[in-house]
């Protein structure tokens, strides 16, 4: 059975902790069997990745959903800004989060977001999905169509709305909102940490110590 030469021991140990390759993957490469890659790291101590390493080094190496663009004009530039210090203010910002999360019920900022969306990165439109929070004197179909329109979002990328339970028996809360509340997400975590990276240049260009 062919076996592995240990000088191949650094260039065997980054791809697997380095660029996330499986056992089976390196076997390929090297042309031995799964065997002769298990006996090899053993022998050399090299450590088994956990499914915490294993998926982080999945996402780190997969392609991004989307491209960045350079502004090319001063308005480009506002807008990229603008876009940011909304996500700052409004966004889901959690490490944690699976990517960009952003709501409003504000008809103009939700357009502007979009736009910024739209401007800043080159994005796979069908990744793209929203949803509606609205109370329950307000039609969801209605809500859906009209955010759809204004986004520029085909419906069949909504997901189900959620209309929120009626709190109290004064009913006024139910007359806020007029178009409901909408969340703008698009799953990708690299687009989030593009995201918490623009805000983090934003945030030190124009936040100036007193």
């Amino acid at each position: 059975m062919p076996a592995l030469d240990k000088k191949e021991l650094g260039k065997i140990s980054k791809l697997y902790l380095e660029l996330g390759k499986s056992m089976q993957d390196i076997a390929d490469e090297y042309k031995v069997s799964l065997d002769a890659v298990v006996y090899f790291m053993r022998k050399h101590k090299i450590p088994r990745r956990t499914g915490g390493q294993t998926h982080h080094l999945k996402w780190k190496h997969a392609p991004a959903a989307f491209k960045i663009n350079a502004p090319k004009t001063d308005k480009e530039k506002l807008l990229h800004i603008s876009g940011a210090r909304l996500y700052w203010a409004e966004g889901a910002k959690a490490k944690s989060s699976t990517g960009i999360d952003f709501a409003n019920s504000d008809p103009d900022m939700m357009k502007l977001f979009i736009s910024f969306l739209r401007t800043r990165y080159t994005l796979d439109e069908k990744r793209l999905r929203c949803y509606v929070y609205l109370h329950q004197n307000q039609n969801a179909k209605e809500l859906e169509a009209f955010w759809s329109r204004l986004l520029n979002v085909p419906l069949a990328q909504f997901t189900k709305s959620y209309v929120a339970p009626q709190r109290d028996s004064t009913r006024k809360h139910l007359n806020r909102m007029k178009h409901g509340l909408v969340h703008v997400r698009y799953h990708d975590q690299k687009m989030l940490k593009d995201m918490l990276s623009l805000i983090e240049s934003s945030s030190k260009q124009f936040c100036v110590d007193s």
